[in-house]
């Protein structure tokens, strides 16, 4: 299977979702005990993996409301 078509599956999206999510709220922990320029980096990383986590998600979310209504994956 080819990453084009496991990008198009709600449920690789949304195991991509959690993991991205979860690797966020370790590195929030990791926070804590971080100080000068670790701290901006460990932000940076988590920030990342948040905005990639909720995008995947919502994805998921709307591509298997699509499969749902019977309607087609629009060509990219």
């Amino acid at each position: 299977m080819t990453l084009r078509n496991r990008m198009r599956d709600p449920h690789t999206l949304l195991v991509t979702g959690m993991v991205a999510l979860l690797l966020a709220n370790l590195l929030n922990m990791l926070l804590r005990w971080t100080a000068g320029i670790g701290e901006t980096l460990v932000s940076l990383a988590m920030g990342l993996l948040y905005g990639v986590s909720f995008t995947t998600l919502l994805l998921s979310v709307r591509l298997k409301a699509r499969r749902r209504a019977g309607l087609d994956d629009p060509p990219c």
